[in-house]
């Protein structure tokens, strides 16, 4: 409901995702995969919700999808990259236009990665988000986006970098 006033519960359940959220970007961070993984599948909980889902930010379904490709879990890391891609299609309320071009870039990062190790053609599928290096103005991506999801280059299948 738009406009509700969140009640004591609310607050409580925001408070206790918060904590779990920011304790899996810490242990990804870290590369300590296996407790990142059970922080999110905690903070799901207490959404009462699944991994990956859309009832979970965009932030926390590709948080997701590092933590099972850190884990060798990589049809679930691109499952949950599928969600978080989906979800990226309505997010313009939500981030200005070269943050979501950051994080689409991310998850066509993250589809190539994972169809090249599980030796799948997605090159398709990726090229579908048809999003390239050169097309984002980095300087007006989220800090926090940049730092708890970093790309450092180009993808090789850019057809230009800018």
């Amino acid at each position: 409901m738009k406009g509700r006033i969140p009640t004591p519960q609310d607050i409580v359940v925001a408070i206790r995702f918060g904590t779990l959220w920011s304790k899996a970007q810490d242990f990804a961070a870290h590369h300590n995969y296996r407790e990142a993984s059970n922080a999110l599948r905690k903070a799901a909980a207490v959404m009462k919700c699944e991994l990956p889902s859309t009832k979970l930010s965009i932030e926390t379904n590709i948080l997701e999808a590092v933590v099972d490709a850190g884990l060798g879990n990589l049809e679930t890391a691109l499952h949950s990259t599928r969600v978080a891609l989906s979800q990226l299609h309505d997010a313009r309320f939500m981030y200005n236009t070269d943050s979501i071009k950051y994080l689409k870039y991310y998850c066509r990062w993250m589809i190539e990665y994972c169809g090249s190790a599980l030796d799948l053609d997605l090159h398709g599928e990726a090229e579908a988000v048809r999003i390239n290096f050169g097309d984002i103005e980095f300087s007006k991506v989220r800090a926090d986006l940049k730092r708890n999801f970093p790309i450092s280059s180009p993808l090789p299948s850019d057809s230009h970098v800018g």
